[in-house]
């Protein structure tokens, strides 16, 4: 009997044991805190800033959430990815340096870690169920939030993504076809993929660089675009109506000639787009700006509107025909603002052909000697 029981004891051990888990936890304020803030689940080691804590049942811990600044300052959150079943880690306001660096973390749903001034990156490769992101107020140059990269069970998943107010070059967020919100004002972007977006509600990145074509025709829900403060030439509004919008601002684009919708009538001049709800309604500082619809609606002065510039077929394969009422130069831009053809058309029917081209949406810009311009949105089938 003594032996039944000394054997039962041995195993007991062993499973306790086996279940219990040491983690390197380098930086003594997050040891401090999770030492106290799992103090049910941690196996006491006689000391609180050994830099390791050995947890009775990690599995057992889903969230994290450190206390902001003043409170405590944590550095460096190295250990976290021991924490395999983690939900939600929320780590902002303290003084993060580096990468946070949560790789892996299969389970992690929501990640806060803004306004933390000394974070340059975030690894959040295998994430594979995150929905929010936010990390805003921190020194990040990049961001791969792909799916490539995540690897999400479902391409829908990623929902809101917070990174304005960084130094980003480079934004990857490409495949995440269930992005309601994303916000990368004050940056230095050059470009930003939005192709294949459908459910947009808020699109705010002002204050970059961004050059070329924006298309938000697919997000009919869209009810916030910030886009003033870069160089456009070009924005695609498609169906969405004016009543979505409780923010459209798009000033400061001193290159944009168009922006193409089915609804032009809703931007008359001296209506929504230019006095709106409140002062959120904003157009450019070009003279020439144009609303594009299936005639190209325009905005301007009476020269301006006298000036007829029609083509067809459109969509069209290999030819189409260009009529105006006055000599013009031309430019054929695709969606990320490159000029691809441009030359000199007569008033009258002139030919132009497109063979070479690849399918897709394209703009042909024109400018009579009088300087008065005109766009109209081509496709190339």
């Amino acid at each position: 009997m003594k032996t039944k029981l000394l054997s039962a004891a041995m195993l007991l051990t062993n499973i306790m044991a086996f279940s219990q888990t040491t983690v390197a936890i380098p930086d003594p304020a997050f040891e401090a805190y999770l030492e106290t803030a799992f103090a049910a689940n941690i196996t006491p080691d006689g000391s609180t800033t050994d830099g390791s804590i050995t947890f009775t049942d990690i599995n057992l811990i889903t969230d994290i959430d450190l206390p902001t600044a003043g409170v405590t300052t944590v550095t460096d959150i190295t250990g976290v990815k021991s924490f395999i079943k983690l939900k939600n880690l929320y780590v902002q306001d303290n003084a993060l340096t580096g990468t946070v660096d949560v790789s892996g973390l299969d389970k992690l749903t929501n990640l806060y870690f803004y306004n933390n001034t000394g974070v340059t990156a975030v690894d959040i490769s295998g994430c594979r169920v995150i929905y929010h992101i936010k990390g805003y107020g921190c020194s990040l140059e990049s961001l791969d939030a792909s799916l490539a990269t995540t690897q999400l069970t479902d391409p829908t998943r990623l929902r809101y993504v917070y990174v304005n107010d960084n130094l980003l070059t480079s934004i990857n967020v490409s495949g995440n076809t269930g992005i309601q919100r994303l916000d990368c004002f004050n940056n230095n972007l050059t470009s930003l993929d939005i192709t294949g977006f459908t459910t947009l509600t808020y699109l705010r990145f002002q204050n970059n660089a961004i050059t070329g074509s924006l298309d938000v025709s697919g997000n009919l829900s869209l009810e916030k675009l910030g886009a003033f403060g870069n160089d456009l030439t070009n924005i695609d509004l498609g169906a969405i109506p004016y009543t979505s919008f409780t923010y459209f601002k798009i000033s400061t684009n001193n290159n944009l000639s168009c922006v193409y919708t089915d609804n032009a009538s809703d931007f008359a001049p001296g209506g929504p787009l230019e006095t709106a709800i409140g002062s959120n309604y904003s157009v450019g500082t070009n003279t020439n700006f144009v609303l594009d619809a299936t005639e190209c609606a325009t905005l301007g002065t009476e020269d301006f509107n006298a000036f007829e510039f029609s083509m067809y077929p459109n969509p069209t394969k290999e030819h189409v025909t260009i009529s105006l009422n006055d000599n013009a130069s031309y430019q054929l831009i695709n969606m990320n603002g490159q000029t691809l053809m441009k030359g000199h058309f007569n008033a009258g029917k002139n030919p132009l052909s497109i063979s070479n081209l690849a399918r897709g949406l394209y703009f042909i810009n024109m400018t009579t000697t009088n300087g008065n311009r005109m766009t109209h949105k081509l496709i190339k089938q």
